[in-house]
């Protein structure tokens, strides 16, 4: 089997450095942080607000919770597209409500997000981001070789 025909889930030739497992390691990611975002969502609306470093507003709990349990559905059901997905998705959502908070763009008020919340959103933004643009399922080769096999088959059932 030639490199550009080998997908992600053939085994790496003999002396080639090791391929990373994204769709994995998006899942790995989203099963820690939707737990995280349901355990953060449901903190902030128990804690008073005077307790908390960061915003307790109750829009901001309920929006956690609600995504934090999409997350945790995602990756129970070990879509690592869907992951990767989300991953992306929500990262640049923490990052637009970093930016957001820092200028007084929607939904910085709502939100009432804190300085805190600013730092959390671009640490997280950026991890979430950075995984998310390595998307699982085929890899480019194995797409390519696919593709490559449909136009084959469409010429000689053409013949």
């Amino acid at each position: 089997m030639s490199a550009a025909s080998q997908t992600d889930l053939d085994p790496p030739s003999p002396g080639a450095p090791p391929r990373a497992d994204w769709g994995r390691r998006n899942l790995r990611l989203l099963a820690v942080f939707g737990p995280l975002l349901i355990v953060t969502g449901v903190s902030g609306l128990l804690l008073p607000p005077g307790l908390s470093l960061m915003s307790g507003a109750a829009p901001y709990d309920i929006f956690h919770i609600l995504f934090g349990a999409l997350g945790l559905a995602i990756a129970l059901s070990r879509s690592a597209r869907w992951a990767a997905l989300f991953n992306l998705g929500f990262g640049a959502v923490d990052l637009y409500q970093a930016l957001a908070g820092a200028v007084g763009f929607f939904p910085a008020g709502p939100f009432g997000l804190r300085p805190a919340d600013h730092v959390v959103h671009v640490l997280f933004g950026l991890l979430l981001v950075a995984f998310g643009v390595h998307r699982s399922g085929r890899s480019s080769s194995s797409s390519d070789a696919a593709s490559a096999a449909a136009s084959s088959s469409l010429r000689s059932s053409a013949r």
